[in-house]
């Protein structure tokens, strides 16, 4: 998807727009803080319910967790 893991912190902003110009909706990310650094833990899909083929669908609350802010920077393990 053009976003790998790296100890360079990432804009979440970027992974955002990254994954929205891959999947064509907007993804949830969840994060963590640790030590003061926050790190990505979860990149979440969200999808139709009861729709066969799957359809993805842009998720209600794209940032959880410490991602509070699109213009903070999160490291990807």
């Amino acid at each position: 998807m053009g976003v790998q893991p790296s100890n360079t912190p990432q804009l979440i902003d970027t992974l955002l727009a990254t994954a929205r110009a891959y999947l064509g909706v907007d993804p949830e990310i969840s994060c963590r803080s640790v030590g003061g650094r926050r790190y990505l833990t979860e990149f979440r899909l969200c999808f139709e319910r009861a729709t066969p083929p799957i359809q993805l669908r842009n998720c209600p609350n794209p940032l959880v967790g410490a991602c509070v802010n699109p213009q903070l920077y999160v490291l990807i393990p």
